[in-house]
Formats: structure tokens, C-alpha cells, sequence
């Protein structure tokens, strides 16, 4: 699941995702990819929240912890496209 932003459709604010070995993975706003603790079960239900604080700053967290640590996307003026949509 994730965030992208209006105009080409292709820029990502922030990812949550998966891979085969199970393993939680976050695509943070300032483009690092980051590894998470734990494995993914597929029996187990998650408390997921993708946060936009004063329409400025974007974050996520699972569980109640923050998954990019201190990384937070601030939106700038350039973005002015706004976000388009969740997925």
C-alpha cells in the first residue's frame, strides 16, 4: 500500500510492502528502501495508517510505530500537484 502524487502518476511518497521471503519492506519518502523487523504473516491483521499532518508531512506506521524512524516526506511547494490517490 502506499502514497503517489498527482502529475505523472510515478512519484511515490511512501510504500509499504512485502517480499517472498516475508519480509515488511518501506519505501520512505526520501527514497531509501528499508527493511522492517518481523516477517509478514498472512494470519495475523495489522494496524496500517499512512498520516498526512497540515497537508505538509506524510508518514506511516504499523503497529503504532513509525516505520521510516525520523524520515517524514515534507511536501514542498513543488508539489503542488497534491496527492492523487492511495493504493
Amino acid at each position: 500500500m502506499g502514497v503517489r502524487l498527482n502529475g505523472n502518476g510515478k512519484t511515490k511518497l511512501l510504500e509499504l510492502s512485502y517480499d517472498s521471503g516475508k519480509k515488511w519492506w518501506v519505501l520512505c519518502s526520501d527514497g531509501t528502501n528499508k527493511k522492517l523487523k518481523g516477517t509478514w504473516d498472512p494470519q495475523t491483521q495489522y494496524q496500517v495508517a499512512i498520516v498526512l499532518q497540515n497537508g505538509t508531512q506524510v508518514s506511516a506506521y504499523v503497529d503504532g510505530k513509525r516505520v521510516c524512524g525520523s524520515v517524514q516526506r515534507k511536501l514542498e511547494n513543488t508539489d503542488s500537484a497534491g496527492i492523487s490517490h492511495f493504493y
